[in-house]
């Protein structure tokens, strides 16, 4: 069972490794079974291993993103989690910002206090 407090760290965290670019820190935060879902084309990226491929791919553009507003819900046992909510993207391939909706899902492991993400997409 994670904590409500505990999930907003892990998503500041997340946010920072990911503008910093730290490939080692950010895998931290995924579970083994990761889906990460790119924001153009709707590419599915699953496991771990083939998340990491495509945000060292990603990191090579300097990708930052700014969190504008997130909303979060629990599952009644607090062992599965999601936010939802409005983010800019900015990297070295765009002229502009873009602003798009998020929804991150998290999950709990090993009857440990640790949430790690298990899904992530934009639109």
């Amino acid at each position: 069972m994670g904590t409500p407090a505990e999930l907003q760290t892990l998503l500041t965290n997340a946010i920072g490794y990911f503008n910093s670019h730290d490939i080692q820190n950010l895998m931290s935060c995924m579970d083994q079974e990761v889906t990460v879902y790119s924001l153009t084309g709707h590419l599915g990226y699953h496991p771990k291993h083939a998340v990491k491929a495509y945000f060292q791919q990603q990191f090579q553009d300097h990708p930052n993103f700014t969190l504008l507003t997130s909303s979060s819900l629990f599952n009644s046992g607090y062992t599965g989690a999601a936010v939802i909510g409005k983010a800019t993207w900015k990297d070295d391939n765009r002229t502009e910002t873009i602003i798009f909706s998020f929804t991150f899902l998290y999950k709990t492991v090993g009857g440990v206090n640790q949430w790690l993400f298990s899904s992530l997409w934009g639109s």
